[in-house]
């Protein structure tokens, strides 16, 4: 029995007891009680469908279990896969580096077809990092390529790949091949991970563009890029969070560092569009976006 399924049901039982509930709630009408017992003495393993049950009763996503069942860590695969998303996002040479070494590491244990993509994207980068001869990074792209072309729909994963070897094609074919993606991505539109996407490929796409000069184009895709990230709550509450640093600092006499994370907040909310929140925060930092604040 896999590790991982070994301890299954101590899991369930720890994440239920720490959330007070009982087996009877967790089983509801889905199961019997006496199965989920099972379950969680891992007498049994539960089918998918109980599985999810499952997960729904105790209020808890497939991924939050899975990172808790493998000791509050992702899996060896989900890091590599993790971290290779960043390398699309801004490739370094000592994270491509990295990424290649233990994805290898991790092939010698047990094939997996992902992680090979992985590993020949990343050997691809390190050509282009290093000697910057395109021609041999495609060598390695390709043979991503060869195995993404003949799959009849992709998912999230393989357009994560496809994002890494965009480079490989013409820039015509890298279009269309954009817009293919952009296209199966308004059907994760509930999905955070989908607007990440969408972005990485709009910035693939204008750096194609912009190596073929084709600039107004490529303005296009940037501009989009911008726009879309403006949208974005998260800079909007690092704005908010900046003035509130400053307002500690200068409650602590640090006038100097107050003043630097302000000139942050002012800059940041104008880069988004959003000066008339720096203006209104302006006036009386301490109560803005504060709910709890009394004079």
């Amino acid at each position: 029995m896999p590790e991982t399924e070994s301890v299954m049901g101590s899991t369930f039982r720890k994440i239920r007891e720490d959330k007070a509930y009982t087996q009877k709630q967790i089983s509801d009408h889905s199961m019997s009680r006496s199965t989920y017992t099972k379950f969680e003495l891992d007498e049994i393993n539960p089918n998918v469908l109980k599985y999810l049950r499952i997960l729904d009763h105790m209020d808890m996503s497939h991924e939050e279990f899975l990172y808790i069942l493998n000791g509050y860590k992702w899996n060896e695969k989900e890091a590599l896969f993790k971290d290779y998303k960043q390398v699309v996002i801004a490739p370094t040479l000592l994270m491509v580096k990295d990424i290649i070494q233990r994805g290898e590491e991790f092939l010698k244990k047990r094939y997996d077809q992902l992680i090979l993509d992985v590993v020949n994207i990343c050997r691809g980068y390190e050509v282009l990092l290093t000697t910057n001869k395109t021609e041999s990074a495609k060598e390695f792209a390709q043979k991503v390529w060869d195995r993404l072309e003949n799959i009849e729909e992709w998912y999230l994963s393989e357009m994560y790949l496809l994002a890494g070897i965009l480079y490989v094609f013409p820039v015509e074919t890298a279009q269309s091949l954009t817009a293919q993606v952009l296209k199966k991505l308004t059907q994760y539109a509930d999905f955070d991970e989908a607007a990440t996407l969408k972005k990485i490929f709009l910035f693939q796409i204008g750096t194609c563009l912009l190596n073929e000069k084709e600039y107004t184009k490529a303005l296009n895709c940037f501009s989009e890029l911008t726009e879309s990230a403006k949208e974005k709550t998260p800079s909007l509450l690092l704005g908010i969070a900046l003035i509130k640093e400053a307002v500690c600092l200068e409650e602590l006499q640090n006038k100097k560092e107050a003043a630097q994370k302000k000139e942050e907040a002012k800059n940041l909310f104008q880069l988004i569009d959003q000066t008339t929140i720096w203006q209104e925060a302006e006036q009386n930092p301490k109560s803005y976006w504060n709910e709890y604040y009394s004079s």
